[in-house]
């Protein structure tokens, strides 16, 4: 998310309400996306300051999309939380995540998606991990879920493991197994994720030709990008690992750089220019700005923003929290907020943007819980959702752990028999 913050650095201090102005003019208010409006979208009025008596009020949407094999009456049940903070997940595909086996509840933080809300954008204080959690756990009463799955990826990790650990202490209805992907362990490894980048950079420098590798140490930079542009692009590319149909995605783009074939030069071209219209238009204020607020307060506690110079990821500039207001007040640490119910662990083993280390530390100091780590080898962030999903093991997994949600021991197996390289630890509650 850090990519356009040049770009954005002025709407962000503006929605921040850090701008010079004394009196901002008023938010134009920005239409909900068209499937926001769809028939399994619910909605229903939250209270923005979850607690607090007379707080406002704002209409938070999700979605409930029922399973299209099986039926449903009998589906099992799971909740996606996204990454970011910030990405949106209302409006996708059946079978994106969970297989289409599954009822599935979709969601969007306050402050973007289906619950941008706005007319009356949210206030930092209003964005917190908290927050987030209280508002799906909102979805758990409303429906009466008395078993469900609940996922998360990425920042969606840090809300699993909150909204847990608050259902456990308030009485709530847990879930009955957590699965987490690309995890974050603590912010003291979150904010080091510049070293995770350029150590998966570095590796892939060596398997590209060293005419391509080194362009990327001269200026002009290759095809005229920008050093920005291709931070980007890396930023996506390594995040993305090793797939089934691309093997390595960053050497898959660059190789054909190198060769001697014209119509394969021209074809790579075609393809980073693709992938760089992609990520440009995925990246929008609203979710900067959400991601910027918990990356400061809450999961890092500084923010750089990033670029390539001299061939390597950097940090550039002044640490922008202050300049937006933004005060690191919630430390995030895994380990202050116990779960015990059992926790699926897929980490990539080169995963640039929530290492392994973060991983490790979230399992080694979830002791009250039956867990199994597995981690997913030549796997970058998304190594579940992506590497696994696309090898076709992800339907099984989430299978056996519905139907036996503490059967560590067998769905370990399961796991296992992935086509895809894999290594599986389990490890006992209590230990």
């Amino acid at each position: 998310m850090l990519k356009y913050l040049t770009l954005c650095f002025c709407a962000l201090i503006i929605l921040s309400g850090c701008s010079n102005s004394s009196s901002p003019a008023a938010p134009t208010p920005i239409p909900l996306p068209a499937h926001c409006m769809a028939s399994n979208v619910a909605h229903y009025d939250l209270p923005i300051y979850w607690g607090q008596p007379g707080s406002p009020t704002f209409t938070y949407y999700f979605q409930i999309q029922l399973a299209t094999v099986g039926t449903p009456s009998t589906a099992p049940v799971g909740i996606v939380l996204p990454g970011g903070p910030g990405a949106p997940s209302i409006g996708y595909p059946s079978g994106t995540i969970f297989p289409p086996t599954f009822n599935v509840i979709y969601t969007d933080v306050r402050g973007v998606g289906c619950n941008i809300n706005s007319a009356n954008p949210f206030g930092s204080d209003a964005l917190t991990t908290e927050y987030f959690s209280r508002d799906v756990l909102s979805i758990v009463q409303v429906l009466g879920l008395t078993k469900y799955v609940l996922y998360g990826v990425s920042y969606g990790t840090v809300q699993a493991t909150v909204m847990a650990n608050i259902a456990q202490q308030e009485g709530i209805q847990a879930p009955s197994a957590l699965v987490l992907e690309g995890i974050v362990g603590n912010w003291q490894i979150n904010s080091q994720k510049v070293s995770g980048f350029n150590t998966e950079w570095t590796q892939a420098k060596t398997l590209l030709p060293p005419s391509v590798a080194g362009s990327f140490s001269l200026t002009p930079l290759p095809l005229g990008y920008s050093s920005n542009d291709w931070y980007s692009f890396l930023f996506t590319t390594l995040n993305a690992g090793a797939t089934p149909s691309l093997g390595n995605n960053t050497v898959y783009y660059l190789a054909p750089l190198g060769s001697s074939d014209p119509v394969a030069v021209d074809q790579a071209k075609v393809k980073i220019q693709n992938k760089m219209t992609e990520i440009k238009a995925s990246w929008k204020p609203e979710i900067v700005r959400v991601a910027t607020t918990l990356w400061c307060t809450e999961t890092a506690g500084s923010l750089y923003a990033n670029d390539l110079v001299g061939g390597a990821i950097v940090e550039t500039g002044s640490d922008l929290c202050p300049l937006l207001g933004l005060r690191f007040l919630k430390p995030y640490d895994s380990a202050q907020h116990p779960v015990t119910v059992p926790i699926y662990y897929f980490e990539g083993s080169d995963d640039p943007d929530t290492t392994p280390e973060s991983a490790v530390h979230h399992f080694d100091h979830q002791t009250q819980a039956d867990r199994v780590y597995t981690e997913v080898t030549g796997g970058g962030h998304t190594a579940m959702s992506g590497t696994m999903h696309e090898a076709g093991c992800t339907p099984a997994i989430f299978t056996a752990i519905a139907s036996n949600p503490s059967g560590t021991v067998q769905n370990k197996a399961v796991i296992e028999a992935c086509s895809w390289p894999v290594v599986v630890t389990a490890r006992a509650a209590g230990i």
